[in-house]
């Protein structure tokens, strides 16, 4: 199960990173709520891209060769983004909208979500 969470995690944070990259204006006026932050920056949603590439990579990497440090570090990131989402979505009044699904879906769940399944999985291999 843990293997799974992991490598769908990594699939959505590559698939993201790639279409941010490639696809940033669209990116940005599709996602809902992103638009709330501001105008459109391209070299920041690129930016935001390139890390979730590397969180994505270090996901495989560690997944691949067992590798605790990378798997951790892979949630670093996405952690500290999750609690910055929470924190706009409690300035926001606790909305129930389209954009907070959108933060429940793509970033809180992936982030918490995978996390639970890195430290898991990095439990089960000191363990056996």
């Amino acid at each position: 199960m843990k293997r799974i969470v992991l490598a769908s995690v990594a699939a959505l944070f590559l698939v993201t990173s790639i279409a941010m990259f490639l696809a940033p204006s669209t990116v940005f006026h599709t996602l809902p709520g992103a638009t709330m932050t501001g105008p459109f920056n391209r070299h920041f949603v690129m930016d935001v891209g390139i890390v979730f590439f590397v969180c994505g990579l270090a996901i495989v990497w560690g997944m691949r060769k067992r590798d605790a440090t990378a798997l951790m570090f892979a949630f670093a990131w996405p952690c500290l983004h999750a609690l910055l989402h929470l924190y706009m979505w409690v300035m926001r009044s606790f909305a129930l909208d389209l954009p907070a699904a959108a933060n429940f879906g793509l970033i809180q769940l992936p982030a918490w979500l995978g996390l639970w399944a890195a430290i898991g999985s990095v439990k089960a291999w000191r363990a056996g």
